[in-house]
């Protein structure tokens, strides 16, 4: 269910829901005229804890009766053991608790936001579905790390995928395009398209609430040859496919951050030979909040503070981290249509996930941590078009579960996309990653993975 959602998700951002934006951009101004202050939903919290509780007990029954797995089998005394013996850091595979349980929890989210809830109570709806999976619907030990994994990152990746889903929908279309308008919607966000199904608002024509379309909003797909090497193991070198999404969804330089994720960017990497998901690199940054210090047509300088979701899974090297991001972002403006955004954070890791030779121990091949970190990035760009972008960054993450130690991470990333014809370009793009571990009592390991990647790219 998840791969399925994800890969489809993915395709719609990449094919049908740019078409729809850009329809909508060229909507005659009667059409865009519908679209008005609407007032805000009511709050339904026994639903959306009703939708919650409902969605938990499907996909237990899907794993009990059709799947039959043995963890399944739950009852009072599995119930209570959970409850005495506490949380534990579990075993399962990097894909599953740093990619698959965010994105379940997207979907307790999602039941909030569809609700008439914000975000930040929608994470707290996320929170319940978390413990109550973690304590009813497993027999294993309820795990800390799939709570906080499902419930921030759970978040801030239904979030995303609800307002993109607003993005695609149109209150006032009828027709073909309505019916296209639905369905783009409810892939990327199913639970809201099942209850607009069932409430009657997939068919319904009314105004289309004003919130529902950003000011700005940039997407981009590449796709080419990825070159990915470790260094310093056997059969170190890879090659293969790559196909990158970015979205820029608002603009925090030139509108205030009423709302959380008024502004976000998110990116997304499947590439070939890299795990059971495909995705080898995802990447979600949310602004909570921002003071702008300085905001004209030519120039912005402004303090931030924002929510992250970062996953990175191939054969050199795991690292995925929820985190809260802040610091200094600052825009120009140089010649008629460019620009430079550059901007330098400094990030409090609530839990990474990230490789370790010394974790086996654990039933895991990574280590659990809290750290702290710097990250550093600048884009030129030509209109909607990022032509030169830079990122350089550095993390320290103290292990609690697994190798005793600490590891220092770095990463770079410098990329060309140059504009050729028409929405079409050519680009490439060389990445590093440096891992540095200091293991108690323990030889101490340096790995260090560059990547090439080179691409054709449309806008």
């Amino acid at each position: 269910m998840h791969i399925a959602g994800v890969l489809v998700a993915l395709h719609l951002v990449t094919a049908g829901l740019p078409a729809l934006v850009d329809e909508h951009a060229e909507a005659p101004a009667a059409k865009v005229a519908e679209q008005q202050e609407v007032a805000p939903p009511h709050e339904h919290p026994w639903l959306a804890l009703a939708e919650v509780t409902a969605l938990n007990g499907l996909v237990w029954a899907y794993d009990r009766f059709v799947q039959k797995q043995d963890w399944a089998r739950v009852g009072p005394s599995t119930w209570a053991a959970g409850v005495r013996n506490g949380l534990v850091w579990d075993e399962d595979d990097f894909a599953t608790n740093q990619f698959l349980h965010p994105y379940h929890g997207a979907f307790y989210a999602t039941a909030a936001r569809d609700n008439g809830f914000g975000y930040w109570e929608s994470g707290l709806f996320a929170l319940i579905g978390a413990f109550q999976w973690e304590y009813l619907a497993e027999r294993d030990a309820p795990s800390a790390n799939d709570i906080i994994n499902t419930t921030l990152g759970g978040n801030a990746m239904g979030e995303v995928l609800y307002r993109l889903s607003s993005l695609a929908l149109d209150n006032g279309a009828t027709g073909g395009e309505r019916v296209r308008r639905e369905l783009v919607a409810g892939l990327l966000s199913p639970l809201r398209g099942v209850n607009r199904l069932l409430r009657g608002d997939a068919w319904r024509l009314g105004p289309t609430p004003t919130e529902w379309r950003p000011s700005r909003f940039v997407h981009s797909v590449s796709g080419g040859w990825r070159r990915l090497t470790y260094v310093d193991s056997p059969n170190s070198v890879q090659n293969g496919v790559a196909i990158d999404v970015d979205l820029f969804y608002g603009d925090l330089f030139r509108e205030p951050v009423r709302h959380p994720f008024d502004a976000f960017d998110a990116r997304l990497q499947l590439a070939s030979g890299t795990s059971v998901t495909v995705v080898s690199r995802a990447e979600i940054l949310g602004a909570l909040a921002a003071h702008a210090f300085l905001r004209t047509e030519q120039e912005s300088f402004l303090l931030g503070v924002g929510q992250a979701y970062r996953y990175a899974n191939n054969r050199a090297y795991e690292l995925g981290a929820q985190s809260f991001d802040g610091g200094l972002f600052y825009r120009r403006q140089l010649w008629a249509g460019t620009e430079v955004r550059a901007s330098l954070l400094l990030r409090g890791v609530l839990l990474a996930a990230i490789s370790s030779e010394y974790a086996a121990r654990t039933g895991r091949n990574y280590d659990y941590g809290p750290g702290l970190g710097i990250q550093l990035e600048a884009m030129f760009s030509r209109g909607d078009w990022n032509i030169l972008t830079f990122e350089a960054g550095s993390s320290w993450i103290h292990p609690v579960s697994g190798s005793n130690g600490n590891h220092f991470v770095r990463f770079g990333r410098l990329k060309l996309d140059v504009p050729v014809y028409g929405h079409w370009g050519l680009g490439g793009a060389f990445d590093l990653f440096v891992r540095e571990s200091h293991y108690e009592s323990l030889g101490d390991v340096f790995r260090r993975s560059p990547q090439f990647q080179v691409f054709v790219s449309f806008h």
